[in-house]
């Protein structure tokens, strides 16, 4: 599936994110890149100094690398009643996700849906 996102989403969130630059830069692309998330992510991965070996679903396969800490119990019900920002911030501050990526991972994550993302793990 490729997720597309609104101008107005972004306008939102680049207010609520502005104390996070990467974040605010990766909504830029997202936004050059008429809200293609695939698009935006194989040019952001670029400039976080990772290699995607292939376009075509590499955010889907990135955001997996996350599961283990979004699919726990305790963070997936936050998650749940929150919004992607609550997940922003987690990949930013307690993970090993470059920040330019933290808003296209929760993204893809909650494009996908929390359930469906979390299947089978």
């Amino acid at each position: 599936m490729t997720l597309k996102i609104s101008i107005v989403e972004i306008d939102q969130w680049r207010r609520e994110m502005a104390d996070y630059p990467g974040v605010v830069r990766s909504l830029r692309e997202i936004e050059d890149c008429e809200g293609d998330l695939e698009d935006a992510a194989i040019s952001l991965a670029i400039q976080a100094d990772l290699e995607p070996d292939y376009s075509d679903r590499w955010l889907v396969s990135y955001a997996k690398r996350f599961r283990p800490v979004i699919c726990q119990s305790e963070f997936r019900d936050s998650l749940t009643e929150g919004t992607v920002l609550c997940l922003v911030r987690y990949l930013v501050s307690d993970s090993s996700c470059p920040e330019l990526l933290a808003m296209l991972v929760a993204l893809q994550v909650m494009g996908e849906g929390l359930d469906q993302f979390c299947a089978g793990f």
